[in-house]
């Protein structure tokens, strides 16, 4: 009654299970959604503002693995240009095929690569990464990733590369639809985009992509604008003492030491929670304290009004 979607799967008798959805679900009352009932719900009141130049973060973590990743904002699922972003991510991440495989890991500049598109109801992320070794170049793997997608279009898709993408897809699609369990959770997923009427909207469009269609998405979405970060994950050392130990490095007269009235969370009692750390100076934010709640604001809010 509210904007609920009812699923039924398997051998099951048709008419017996849709007198028994309206039994069970259409005797419930469609709620009255009011601001002052807490029951309101809203449509998305955030939008990204529009990117000014390229992003990037670095994150520095103990381990053997680097890591780095290249985002470029991309259209809603939806979106009658998603089909061919989807074959351009299936060309580029495909093995041992595919343009990032070839230009990384048969180079030996990276041991893994891919590329994957999110197809979500709204506008969405087109990621490319990598892993690598602690001896091997971060910054060479990383320059060689962005040259492969930023001059992805200066050169057409084979018909090859394109058929391969499309065949693998629209099998992904049909093996998807032979199993009733994949299919309900399909069908929500597309549900979640919109209509779930659009997986056969967009398995026709699929059918329909040429390597003119790929390359045009290419140079439209592959481009410094709309490139939101670029991370790293570099492995360095540990401080000494300050894997597991609880000991932080701490500035004054007496040098570097475990800072005062600090317990590590691996020494509290177990199911203790955090705690709170700062216990010469405590932060007001003590254990079992309730959560904070939405403010119910009655107009659009911003991300800092949130609580």
């Amino acid at each position: 009654p509210g904007d609920e979607v009812v699923r039924v799967g398997g051998k099951v008798d048709e008419e017996k299970g849709l007198k028994m959805i309206v039994d069970k679900f259409g005797a419930i009352p469609k709620p009255v959604r009011a601001l002052d009932r807490g029951n309101m719900i809203f449509p998305t009141y955030t939008e990204e503002p529009t990117q000014d130049g390229e992003r990037e973060v670095t994150l520095r973590r103990t381990g053997d693995v680097q890591l780095f990743d290249v985002v470029y904002h991309v259209p809603a699922g939806p979106h009658a240009d998603f089909p061919a972003i989807a074959v351009m991510s299936s060309i580029l991440s495909s093995q041992p095929n595919g343009r990032l495989y070839k230009a990384l890991v048969e180079t030996k500049k990276a041991t893994a690569a891919f590329a994957f598109a999110g197809q979500q109801r709204e506008p969405g992320l087109l990621f490319g990464a990598a892993t690598l070794r602690k001896d091997q170049s971060l910054a060479d793997a990383r320059a060689t990733m962005l040259q492969t997608f930023e001059t992805f279009a200066d050169v057409l898709p084979t018909v090859e590369e394109v058929d391969r993408a499309k065949t693998l897809a629209l099998k992904n699609l049909d093996l998807l639809l032979t199993n009733s369990q994949s299919v309900g959770l399909t069908v929500s997923e597309w549900a979640a985009r919109g209509d779930w009427r659009l997986i056969y909207v967009y398995r026709d469009a699929l059918k329909k992509v040429t390597a003119a269609d790929v390359q045009r998405v290419a140079r439209a979405y592959t481009t410094h604008t709309h490139a939101l970060s670029r991370r790293a994950v570099r492995p360095h050392a540990p401080r000494q003492g300050a894997a597991g130990q609880g000991a932080y490095e701490i500035p004054g007269p007496q040098g570097a030491g475990r800072a005062p009235g600090l317990q590590h969370d691996s020494k509290r009692p177990r199911r203790a929670g955090a705690g709170d750390h700062d216990r010469d100076r405590p932060r007001r934010v003590r254990d079992g304290q309730p959560p904070l709640r939405p403010r119910r604001l009655p107009r659009p809010r911003r991300l800092h009004q949130e609580h």
